[in-house]
């Protein structure tokens, strides 16, 4: 009785190899790539230097720290955000 290849080629055989070590190579750097994130972000350019998103959010709580302090209505994220960016360029 022959084998489980015997209807295979021999050079079927190899190319069938080629394949599935292709795809198993691919199967495994697929969650190395979805495993890479940005250290940091750059949020603005201000001449020669720059303004880091870890930089915006830390002045943020400091700022909404402030306000609830004072028991000041905070403006919504996205308006006080942008305020908070603006002071941090000049």
């Amino acid at each position: 009785m022959p084998g489980p290849h015997a209807h295979i080629p021999r050079g079927g055989a190899r190319l069938l190899a080629a394949a599935l070590a292709l795809l198993a190579c691919a199967a495994l750097a697929r969650p190395v790539a979805a495993a890479i994130e940005p250290i940091e972000r750059i949020v603005a350019v201000v001449n020669d230097d720059v303004v880091l998103e870890s930089e915006l959010r830390n002045r943020l709580r400091t700022v909404v720290a402030q306000l609830r302090e004072r028991a000041t209505r905070l403006p919504p994220e996205p308006v006080l955000r942008r305020q908070v960016l603006e002071r941090l360029i000049l």
